[in-house]
């Protein structure tokens, strides 16, 4: 099973992690950063099971992350081999991604974070997982 995530808050990165160990022979791969994943997902493409992307990205520094729509943008281009949640709380951005991925032939579905915390990621974000890769 192999899942690769796009987020970069590392409360976020904990929880997506812990609620995953459950999950056996688990290859996870995360990024904080969508010019770096955009750099290297391709090696991890293929045999991949599910991707889910945030959108707002930040960094320390001067760095710019990109975001979730650039992204979904450069997936876009590919064939599509997995399904694809988007996680974030940007409302406008997160449907742009959305859209995006839809042309691009992607089974992509929008799943907002409900509430403050990770609390989301252990009550539905997961059952959301779970139903993708049935």
């Amino acid at each position: 099973m192999k899942i690769l995530i796009l987020e970069d808050y590392s409360g976020r990165i904990d929880a997506f992690r812990d609620v995953l160990k459950c999950i056996k022979n688990l290859e996870l791969h995360i990024w904080k950063e969508a010019h770096t994943m955009i750099a290297e997902v391709d090696e991890f493409l293929e045999g991949v099971d599910l991707i889910s992307l945030d959108h707002d990205l930040v960094t320390d520094g001067d760095i710019d992350p990109g975001d979730g729509l650039d992204f979904a943008l450069y997936l876009k281009t590919k064939e599509p081999v997995c399904p694809v949640i988007i996680h974030s709380t940007n409302v406008n951005r997160s449907w742009s991604m959305l859209n995006e991925l839809k042309d691009g032939g992607w089974d992509v579905e929008r799943y907002p974070p409900l509430g403050m915390g990770e609390t989301w990621i252990y009550k539905y974000w997961i059952n959301t997982v779970n139903e993708k890769l049935k």
